[in-house]
């Protein structure tokens, strides 16, 4: 879930962002629990990247606001690692 709370107006569209990043993997896991199968390509999220970099830079700029949005990316960033390791062993 996506940290309550204000961002500064260069980070105000983070929520959109994290909602559809959010959408992709959900999406994911529900394909893969149904038995679907991925390339590794298509596990990885457009812009996820830049989504990345954006809050690496929100953490840099204000590490007194960052840490709950770092923390619900990683896992975010876990769970398309564990779909990452499901398409890798088949």
């Amino acid at each position: 879930m996506f940290p309550k709370g204000r961002l500064p107006e260069k980070y105000d569209d983070l929520h959109a962002e994290w909602a559809q990043l959010d959408g992709f993997v959900a999406g994911l896991a529900e394909s893969t629990l149904a038995g679907k199968k991925w390339s590794p390509e298509e596990i990885e999220p457009y812009g996820y990247a830049e989504f990345r970099q954006r809050l690496e830079r929100l953490e840099a700029e204000h590490p007194d606001i960052a840490s709950p949005y770092i923390e619900a990316f990683q896992h975010l960033e876990d769970m398309l690692e564990l779909l990452r390791a499901i398409t890798r062993n088949g």
